[in-house]
């Protein structure tokens, strides 16, 4: 908007660029002022709008802001793809039950010598301490890559929302300063 001087009172009246030509009243006054056409209208001092006080230095910073953002979603995006990759091809093909049910018929085939040495290695150990089977740290090594490729999916898409707001608060704002 620009701003007029009313030539009874000498206050300042805010003009839009779409009065050019036409007749408005003064709001101090109330005397009628005639609005310069466009041409000699732009030559006259523009009114700062309220909430267009943001610096053109904040620009850059937001412009920063953005692409660090954007850097690090892409990253976390190329981890989940990573961890999820290595899970679908971490090899756990024995569960539990399938070990249990091989044991038995390994127990039911084995020789009464075979079944002595078994039991003397397990008296061997202590029973407080707990070795886990080979198929159980398969086991475990996929689900802490599921795990891990889950966290960095999570990351990602909050990554991916925080860029998203940067840059539509960004737009705004320089929407707002270019008018």
């Amino acid at each position: 908007m620009h701003l007029l001087t009313c030539p009874d009172c000498q206050s300042q009246v805010p003009v839009a660029p779409a009065r050019a030509g036409e007749q408005i009243p003064c709001p101090s006054c109330e005397a009628v002022i005639q609005v310069p056409k466009l041409g000699e209208l732009r030559k006259l001092p523009r009114q700062e709008a309220p909430g267009a006080t943001a610096p053109k230095a904040e620009q850059p910073r937001s412009n920063v802001a953005f692409a660090s953002f954007f850097l690090l979603c892409v990253l976390a995006s190329m981890v989940t793809l990573f961890c999820g990759t290595m899970y679908l091809m971490s090899q756990a093909p024995v569960t539990t039950e399938s070990f249990l049910a091989d044991r038995k018929i390994d127990h039911q085939q084995a020789s009464p010598a075979d079944m002595v040495m078994e039991f003397n290695a397990m008296e061997e150990r202590s029973l407080d301490v707990r070795i886990p089977y080979s198929f159980q740290t398969e086991v475990d090594v996929k689900q802490g890559w599921r795990n891990r490729s889950l966290f960095s999916a999570a990351a990602t898409s909050l990554l991916a929302l925080c860029t998203l707001g940067i840059g539509v608060t960004g737009n705004r704002k320089s929407r707002a300063s270019g008018n």
